[in-house]
C-alpha cells in the first residue's frame, strides 16, 4: 500500500497504513482539506474536522469522486456509511452508502481494517466513489448551495427584529 499526503491526522494514520500495508494490496491514500485533495488518491480520509467541525473535507473528498473515510460525529452520523466492523450499512434503511464511517472509540482499528479492505477490493471502491460523487452532486454543489444561502437569506428577511430588554446597549 503506498500512502501520500498523511500530515493532519500524524501516528495514528501512519500505524494504521503501516499496519494495513500488504505486498500484493496497493492503493494511494490523501487526508482531506478542504482544498487539497490528491487527484491521484483512491482513497480520502477525513478524520479531522474543517473549520468550526465543518464536513468540507468530506465533501471535497466526494466532489472528486473518491471513496471517503470519515469519523462518525453528529454531522456524519446522518450520511448513508458502512461500518467496517461489520461491512454492513450502520442504519438498516440505508439506500446506497457513500462513505465509510469509523468509530472514534476504535479509530486505528476500524480503520486499519477499512484500508486492508479498500486496498483488496477494487469493486467496492469504485461503488463507494460513485455513491459519493452522486451524493455530493445531487446535495452539495455550489449552485445547491446558493440556492440555500438564498432561503436563509429570504426567511431572515421575513423574521422580525428580536426586542431589546431596556437599557440595551
Amino acid at each position: 500500500m503506498y500512502s501520500s499526503d498523511l500530515p493532519a491526522s500524524g501516528a495514528l494514520v501512519r500505524r494504521a497504513v503501516a499496519r494495513a500495508s500488504t505486498p500484493d494490496a496497493h492503493i494511494t491514500v490523501s487526508e482531506a482539506g478542504p482544498t487539497s485533495i490528491d487527484p491521484s488518491a483512491h482513497v480520502v480520509l477525513a478524520l479531522q474536522p474543517g473549520p468550526a467541525g465543518s464536513v468540507a473535507p468530506a465533501l471535497a473528498g466526494m466532489a472528486h469522486g473518491k471513496a471517503v473515510v470519515v469519523i462518525e460525529r453528529e454531522a456524519t452520523a446522518i450520511w448513508d456509511a458502512l461500518d467496517p466492523q461489520t461491512w454492513r450499512p450502520r442504519d438498516p434503511g440505508s439506500r446506497q452508502p457513500f462513505v465509510i464511517s469509523v468509530d472514534a472509540r476504535d479509530e486505528e482499528h476500524s480503520l486499519v481494517l477499512v484500508l486492508k479492505r479498500l486496498a483488496a477490493d477494487a469493486v467496492l471502491r469504485a461503488e463507494l466513489s460513485r455513491n459519493a460523487r452522486a451524493w455530493w452532486a445531487m446535495h452539495h454543489t455550489p449552485v445547491q448551495a446558493a440556492a440555500a444561502w438564498r432561503d436563509v437569506l429570504r426567511e431572515a428577511q421575513r423574521l422580525q427584529p428580536i426586542p431589546h430588554p431596556d437599557r440595551w446597549p
